[in-house]
């Protein structure tokens, strides 16, 4: 690693690049574990509904747009997700 550095200037650019959508999928993870502790569901039950609502939050954004609609409220749509 330490004779590539480019390796982790290419790494840094693909995290820039998919920044948002990885908030997006991050408060609809966070939000699907809330609510399943707080529904009383175990942990893998829980762990299970925050990936599903992660895949379905990364691509908000696009469907926003797809839609018509403001991509500005893909944080939202993502918290609603969760």
């Amino acid at each position: 690693m330490k004779e590539t550095p480019e390796f982790w200037d290419q790494v840094f650019q693909v995290i820039a690049a998919h920044k948002e959508q990885g908030i997006s999928a991050s408060l609809a993870t966070g939000m699907a574990i809330l609510r399943g502790k707080y529904n009383g569901g175990g942990w893998k039950k829980t762990l299970f509904d925050g990936a599903m609502c992660a895949l379905f939050a990364w691509f908000v954004k696009d469907l926003l747009t797809l839609l018509g609609l403001n991509h500005e409220l893909a944080y939202l749509a993502s918290v609603f997700i969760g």
